[in-house]
C-alpha cells in the first residue's frame, strides 16, 4: 500500500502531483489532480499497459489545492483511491498492470509534474509505503 497527502500551487495547465507506480516505461499507473486553467480541474489516474494509456477522470473545482492518494496491490490487481473532505477513502478505478506478475518488484512513489513551464510548486506531507497484505482488495479496504 502506498499513501500520501500532498499540497499544491499550480500555475498552469496539467500542473499536477501524486504517486506513481512503474514496472517499466511501457507498464505503469498515476493518480492525481490535474490542474486545468478554464475548466474544472481533473481528479484521476492514467494506466498505461504495453505503452498505450487510458484515462479515468473526475471534475473537481479548479480551486482545489490539496489531495490524498492511496494505491493498494494485490497481484497485478491495483485499487486506486482518494480521500476528500471529510477524509473517507473513495474508490477511483480498480486497474490491472499487465506485466506485473505479482511477485516481481516494482518501483512507487511521489510525482509532480509540470508540462507546460516551471514554477509549480507541490508540497507532499506524508508517504506511508507498508508491505502487501494477504487481503483481496475491495472497495473501502485499507490493505
Amino acid at each position: 500500500m502506498l499513501e500520501t497527502a500532498v499540497s499544491f500551487d499550480p500555475l498552469h495547465q496539467y500542473d499536477q502531483a501524486g504517486l506513481l507506480v512503474r514496472l517499466s516505461p511501457e507498464c505503469w499507473l498515476k493518480t492525481s489532480i490535474e490542474f486545468e486553467l478554464a475548466e474544472p480541474s481533473r481528479l484521476g489516474s492514467v494506466v498505461t499497459n504495453g505503452g498505450w494509456s487510458d484515462w479515468a477522470t473526475q471534475d473537481v473545482p479548479a480551486t482545489v489545492r490539496h489531495g490524498r492518494f492511496r494505491v493498494s496491490r494485490r497481484g497485478g490487481d491495483y485499487l486506486i483511491e482518494h480521500a476528500a473532505g471529510d477524509g473517507a477513502f473513495r474508490q477511483l478505478r480498480l486497474a490491472h498492470l499487465h506485466a506485473d506478475d505479482g511477485a516481481r518488484p516494482i518501483d512507487v512513489g511521489l510525482y509532480a509534474c509540470s508540462p507546460k513551464a516551471a514554477g509549480f510548486r507541490a508540497t507532499f506531507h506524508a508517504l506511508r509505503v507498508e508491505p502487501i497484505g494477504s487481503p483481496t482488495i475491495q472497495k473501502g479496504d485499507s490493505a
